[in-house]
């Protein structure tokens, strides 16, 4: 049996209706990613009740760290000039986030149940796993479980809002590897940056 974290809404669906050819420009993206991280710029992770500085074990399988890979590489591919998901390190900071003990468990349990829901949901119309889809059906269950769940919604969206922070944050929390997404942006970040003894985690 699966082993689920806090999970409070079922995964059956359907891709009804949802159009494989629509798609979030690269432009739109950032564009919204940017004003979503100014709403909450001042907390850099959703917090809890931990401690700053302590971390929780996390046990993303090998299985599901592809899979949460595949969507972070559909949402926010490459391209010749810009980075995507894997240049910016999504996947490594995303799991250094949710490792801190004062992230918000529930936002931890969506994230974990999401994977499972999703493969469920590829199984169910397309008898295949996420990875194992090829982009015009990815982009339609995509579509459909952010159009037609709430769970869907709501997962994809906080993927979304740790991608912008792994393209925006800086280097020394894990992504942005030397500063690759503000290049891209040619962003200017703000001085002093934090050294490695006064990240979030260590204050």
């Amino acid at each position: 049996m699966k082993q689920r974290h806090g999970d409070r809404e079922g995964a059956r669906t359907t891709v009804r209706g949802a159009q494989a050819d629509a798609r979030l420009s690269r432009r739109a993206f950032v564009l919204r990613g940017g004003a979503v991280l100014a709403a909450g710029a001042a907390v850099p992770f959703a917090l809890g009740e931990g401690l700053p500085g302590e971390t929780v074990p996390i046990d993303f399988s090998e299985q599901q760290k592809k899979i949460l890979s595949a969507v972070q590489t559909h949402l926010f591919p490459g391209h010749a000039g810009s980075p995507g998901a894997l240049e910016i390190n999504a996947l490594p900071y995303l799991q250094f986030v949710i490792a801190q003990s004062d992230f918000d468990a529930d936002s931890r349990n969506l994230i974990f149940n999401g994977v499972e829901s999703l493969q469920e949901a590829g199984m169910e119309q397309f008898g295949h796993g996420f990875e194992d889809l090829d982009f015009a059906p990815k982009e339609r269950l995509l579509r459909h479980l952010a159009d037609h769940t709430s769970w869907g919604r709501n997962w994809l969206s906080l993927l979304l809002y740790y991608l912008f922070e792994a393209l925006l944050a800086d280097p020394v929390y894990g992504g942005n590897p030397d500063g690759i997404g503000w290049k891209w942006l040619e962003h200017q970040p703000g001085f002093p940056r934090p050294t490695p003894d006064k990240i979030y985690t260590r204050l």
